[in-house]
């Protein structure tokens, strides 16, 4: 990738960066990060490419996956704090909690490392290409929705998704209805009005 090579070169200090397109891969989104270290807001918004790998590698907990795209003790972006997200491809909901810290597991003993500490809003915007879609990208399980609730205690969360000619709905509000019915044995600590 040029941009890629010139980024790479010029040894810059980009601090907001911007990818707007059709189409990117995720191999190339993980090369920008690890070439730009300096970014505090990262704004992605991708038509066509699911960039899941990206994803997992930005998010990377050793809870949601089990094996490491990235070298021990690497966080990309390590200063972010605003990221912009906005696909019509269905987004892993479940790794975004590992965004703020890293917690991996050797044996039976959790550690926490340092992370994006600097981390202040996050907003996702699922938006399908059609509405019969629409329900696959909600939360799918409480303990998904649970971490999430958390992480929002933390952080400015805005998680939404966009149906056909409509306006933006919150993901929460929708999940939980959805888990309600498909998963009515709901641990009696969630709750969410």
């Amino acid at each position: 990738m040029t941009f890629l090579g010139f980024l790479d070169r010029s040894s810059c200090s980009i601090q907001t960066l911007g990818i707007i397109t059709s189409f990117i891969s995720a191999e190339d989104l993980i090369q920008i990060a690890e070439v730009l270290p300096s970014v505090t807001s990262l704004v992605l918004d991708t038509s066509w490419s699911p960039v899941d790998p990206f994803y997992n590698a930005l998010c990377e907990d050793s809870g949601y996956a089990n094996h490491s795209i990235l070298p021990a003790n690497v966080v990309l972006l390590p200063l972010l704090q605003h990221l912009s997200i906005t696909t019509p491809c269905l987004f892993p909901w479940s790794w975004l909690p590992g965004i703020r810290h890293q917690y991996p597991y050797k044996d039976d003993t959790r550690t926490i490392l340092p992370g994006r500490l600097d981390l202040r809003s996050i907003t996702v915007s699922y938006e399908p290409r059609n509405n019969f879609s629409f329900k696959k990208g909600l939360i799918d399980n409480w303990e998904t929705f649970d971490k999430l609730v958390d992480l929002e205690k933390d952080l400015d969360l805005n998680l939404k998704v966009t149906r056909e000619y409509d306006m933006s709905v919150g993901l929460f509000g929708l999940s939980y209805t959805k888990l309600q019915e498909t998963d009515p044995r709901w641990p009696s600590n969630i709750t969410f009005s």
